[in-house]
């Protein structure tokens, strides 16, 4: 990869400080994974009043060259030859704008705000190179990955830290607060289907379309828990109604969702630090300093259950795709069973606050 940083820092009145730095990274030789043994797909689907028109396999053609599993199946153990190509497309960028300013009296402040953009062919490692093909999210062509955002990275985030040094008795003692807030938004994710719509027998790796009618999805009637027929029309209005309430589906009704093109909503922490000095004095002079520190992590939350809390999303595989008709083996069934909201309160450790204590003995 080539990488390029130019940074700036700028002296304002009053000794405030600013920085400008900007960083732009191209991959030159990334890595891409394909399938060797894969053929290419020729048949495609109907794509009826302008809906889904993906590549797909045939139902009775042959998806593999010539390697199968032990029981005569391609599995997701069953990789086949996975090859590892270069590209040279994928690049990242960031923008970080930052102020800060130190004071006489031990106080000091700081706030930064990043913008960052991240596209690849890939960029999930995976634990071997058949998990890292099969889990990477597409349209048609399992061996012809789009150019999309990464998994990785913020595509905003602002940070601030605010703190002072009280030292007393003669520079023996010293009490340390701090605060730093970090506020972000874009971890990101992909709407796939739950099944296997191009029929390469890898299940959930297929980008769904997403219908802006209901001429575009063929819903068929399903059974639910409780042994109540669900129709296609109830199924239809259910899901519009989801759509229409999520922020990134409602945007793209009669397209192809992209890799993880959604973005999580935004989310913030703030967390707190006191800490005690106590200057050592040894033989020869030496002072050494004995550190207690207690943190506060997510100090909102401890003030605030609704404080601090992360969202996730509740489902990102919501329509079932699957083709259960022998009259018509190309025509995709596909069923929605339920849901009305995208996200949902994370009730793990990540939006809860927590508090740790730490010792460190500092030698001169």
């Amino acid at each position: 990869m080539w990488r390029s940083n130019l940074a700036v820092d700028h002296e304002l009145p009053g000794g405030l400080v600013a920085t400008l730095e900007a960083i732009y990274t191209k991959d030159i030789n990334a890595v891409v994974h394909r399938n060797y043994n894969f053929v290419t797909p020729t048949q495609a689907l109907s794509g009826a009043n302008g809906g889904d028109k993906r590549r797909i396999y045939p139902a009775a053609g042959p998806r593999l060259n010539s390697f199968t599993g032990p029981d005569g199946q391609f599995t997701f153990l069953d990789a086949g030859v996975i090859g590892l190509e270069n590209t040279s497309q994928g690049y990242q960028y960031s923008v970080t704008g930052q102020l800060r300013k130190e004071f006489a009296n031990g106080f000091y402040a700081t706030a930064a705000y990043t913008y960052a953009q991240a596209k690849d062919i890939t960029s999930n490692p995976g634990e071997i190179a058949g998990d890292a093909y099969q889990r990477l999210p597409v349209v048609g062509n399992t061996n012809q990955p789009a150019l999309a955002y990464s998994d990785f990275g913020l595509e905003h985030r602002v940070i601030a830290a605010a703190g002072r040094r009280f030292a007393y008795a003669h520079d023996h003692l010293a009490t340390t607060v701090g605060f730093f807030f970090e506020a972000g938004q874009g971890n990101r994710y992909s709407y796939t289907y739950a099944g296997n719509l191009n029929r390469d027998n890898i299940d959930g790796n297929d980008l769904i379309f997403v219908p802006a009618t209901q001429s575009q999805i063929n819903l068929v009637a399903y059974t639910n828990a409780a042994g109540q027929s669900v129709s296609a029309a109830q199924q239809w209005q259910q899901l519009d109604a989801y759509l229409n309430q999520d922020p990134y589906l409602s945007q793209h009704r009669g397209d192809y969702t992209v890799r993880n093109g959604a973005l999580s909503p935004w989310c913030n922490q703030l967390d707190a630090k006191l800490m005690q000095d106590f200057v050592v004095t040894t033989g020869g002079g030496k002072h050494n300093t004995l550190q207690l520190s207690f943190d506060i992590l997510n100090l909102g939350n401890l003030l605030n259950a609704n404080w601090g809390n992360r969202q996730r999303v509740g489902n990102n595989r919501l329509i079932e795709a699957s083709y259960p008709s022998a009259t018509s083996p190309d025509t995709p069934a596909f069923t929605f069973r339920g849901g009305s909201q995208t996200y949902f309160t994370d009730a793990s450790i990540a939006s809860r606050w927590r508090a740790q204590v730490g010792v460190r003995y500092i030698f001169d």
